[in-house]
């Protein structure tokens, strides 16, 4: 990712003729804590100061309404080359308001891409093609030509691809049905995640005024098909899926150089000035703790754990959650916490981040308030977890969430210094 910053950072400077130090970055609004963090030291060792870390379907959206003065509510579906994101949100009077989100972080073109693959070896297989002993070259190559197929069948009801071996040659011919046919559980998946996403934002397809498609994935016909059969209404494609979420990148750069937004309803306690563009967004990820199962409770999952949910998905940002924690036996002064990533009971089904341990200067009795918890948000989704003595008011622990991908200034120099080698003798 900084070798990608890096080099966008010297294509800009070379363009305006300027020093570049700052950045607006955007994500997949699906990115983990951890993820975001990573995201913002690769703008560091990129020589960047990253101004904003925002979600990909926010940034589209204000690329859609600023200018419109719309006020509206409206659905992002962004399928890109290697994510997938679906995002509901309230636009009005420049109030750009997250209801709801989701996506699967491993679900994007590609996957698309890797489906005619198979599909094209299976059929040169029937015809006597040897495909199994593929080199490296070829094996890029029919990747590269499923890309283009894939590209083709948006426009064309078919394509073939061509093989040669030893002088002969042999041809797969692909229409739009048979397309459709091998991809058609990567399209349910989405669909799925845009079902539920609308439950969770609380409105109904009636609610919903406009849907914005984002990122070139979204060109296949497929994909607009099957928006139209859900939703009963006509995607908006007027603005290039491709570029609008840098030009709302962009707009939102303009907007912080000149002070004219707010992440917030409330800035310095005060209520945010109603000229300003005001974006609220919401947590992607639910984040909690593991507890011992309750045993006069039943659950639907093996094991002696299960996960408490502290902040869900999809909780406006930014926030701060206090949950309390009680001795579980009498002279209790130390506990040892496990930091969960997932909006699920089931600990199978969530992901560990870390844990916390630390020690209250006095032992307590079962059943009595041990320790609190709060887990702080900023706008960013960047978390950071206390925990503190309420007896004594005092912080007993700390722990960043993204501990294991921050990095020290001095190493974030040294990782530059690499980096720069490595542009100076492959790409500058």
């Amino acid at each position: 990712s900084a070798m990608i910053l890096q080099k966008l950072k010297k294509d800009a400077e070379s363009y305006i003729g300027e020093e570049v130090k700052e950045a607006v970055i955007t994500v997949p609004a699906y990115f983990s804590d951890a993820q975001r963090q990573a995201t913002k030291n690769a703008g560091k060792i990129a020589g960047l100061s990253v101004e904003r870390i925002i979600n990909e379907p926010t940034s589209a959206a204000l690329a859609y309404g600023l200018d419109k003065s719309v006020s509206q509510k409206i659905m992002v579906y962004d399928l890109g080359g290697g994510t997938f994101d679906v995002t509901i949100m309230r636009v009005a009077d420049h109030a750009y308001d997250i209801l709801a989100t989701d996506g699967n972080s491993r679900l994007g073109g590609i996957d698309f891409d890797k489906r005619l693959v198979g599909y094209i070896m299976q059929e040169l297989e029937k015809q006597g093609v040897n495909m199994t002993n593929l080199s490296e070259k070829e094996k890029i190559q029919l990747q590269y030509k499923a890309e283009q197929i894939k590209t083709s069948l948006s426009v064309n009801d078919q394509a073939l691809y061509e093989h040669y071996v030893n002088g002969q040659g042999y041809g797969v011919l692909i229409t739009q049905a048979i397309f459709n046919e091998i991809t058609l559980d990567l399209l349910k998946d989405t669909e799925i995640k845009v079902q539920s996403t609308l439950q969770a934002s609380g409105l109904k397809w009636k609610d919903i005024d406009h849907i914005l498609l984002v990122g070139g994935s979204t060109r296949m016909p497929m994909i607009r098909q099957m928006i139209r059969l859900m939703s009963g209404l006509e995607p908006k494609f007027d603005l290039n899926p491709d570029t609008i979420v840098a030009q709302g990148a962009s707009i939102l750069a303009d907007l912080i150089v000149n002070n004219e937004v707010s992440f917030s309803e409330h800035q310095d306690g005060k209520t945010t000035e109603t000229d300003r563009v005001v974006v609220k967004d919401v947590t992607s990820q639910g984040i909690g703790l593991l507890f011992k199962k309750n045993p006069n409770k039943n659950y639907s999952f093996v094991g002696d754990y299960y996960n408490s949910v502290v902040v869900p998905r999809n909780s406006v940002l930014p926030l701060a959650v206090t949950k309390d924690l009680f001795a579980v036996v009498d002279g209790q002064s130390k506990f040892k916490l496990r930091i969960t990533e997932g909006n699920y009971e089931n600990p199978f089904a969530v992901k560990i981040l870390g844990q916390v341990e630390g020690q209250v200067p006095q032992p307590r009795q079962k059943g009595e308030l041990l320790a609190q918890v709060t887990y702080a948000f900023d706008s960013e989704q960047i978390v950071t977890v206390t925990v503190s003595d309420p007896r004594s008011n005092t912080v007993v622990a700390r722990f960043s969430v993204n501990a294991q991908v921050n990095q020290t200034q001095e190493v974030v120099k040294e990782d530059l210094s690499e980096l720069q080698a490595i542009f100076a003798k492959f790409i500058s």
